[in-house]
């Protein structure tokens, strides 16, 4: 195996070194952004999700009414809903 001078010396000052490269550098285009450009369903989608990121978790004016209707007795489910819904969500988990 031949080691040659060029082998020997780093492969970054060689790059550093070239005035090939120099010259790209200074007489190149000064480099631009990237940019992106959404879709009209992208931006249908980015306002969706953007809405459903400002919505409160807890949605206080469904848990008062709630809890007004089970203060005055009057919030009725069976119990086979509660049960149904359970293992529903215990199976999509």
């Amino acid at each position: 195996m031949n080691i040659n001078e060029i082998n020997k010396s780093n492969p970054i000052n060689l790059y550093r070194q070239n005035p090939r490269t120099d010259k790209v550098r200074k007489e190149g285009a000064p480099s631009v952004g990237d940019s992106v450009t959404l879709s009209e369903t992208g931006n249908a989608f980015r306002d969706a999700l953007k809405a459903v990121k400002d919505m409160p978790e807890i949605r206080a004016d469904k848990v008062s009414e709630l809890a007004r209707r089970v203060k005055n007795n009057e919030y009725k489910t069976k119990t086979s809903d509660i049960a149904d819904k359970i293992i529903d969500d215990s199976i999509t988990e």
